[in-house]
């Protein structure tokens, strides 16, 4: 669903406003993948994780 996009939303928008029901028409996409942390990559991915919980707050900065 995702590669329709914009023209997707607009479209369930114009159904909507002809008085269908959200339950019809703002159903949940089905999950068609899933991620699952890998405790022993934690040693690994520490300090990148401290890199960028350091560099965050400048990213804020600048919008």
């Amino acid at each position: 669903e995702s590669a329709a996009g914009g023209a997707l939303g607009a479209a369930r928008l114009g159904w909507l406003a002809t008085g269908a029901a959200i339950e019809t028409v703002c159903t949940q996409p089905a999950i068609t993948q899933s991620y699952r942390p890998d405790a022993a990559e934690q040693p690994v991915l520490a300090p990148r994780y401290a890199k960028f919980q350091a560099l965050y707050p400048a990213l804020k900065a600048l919008q």
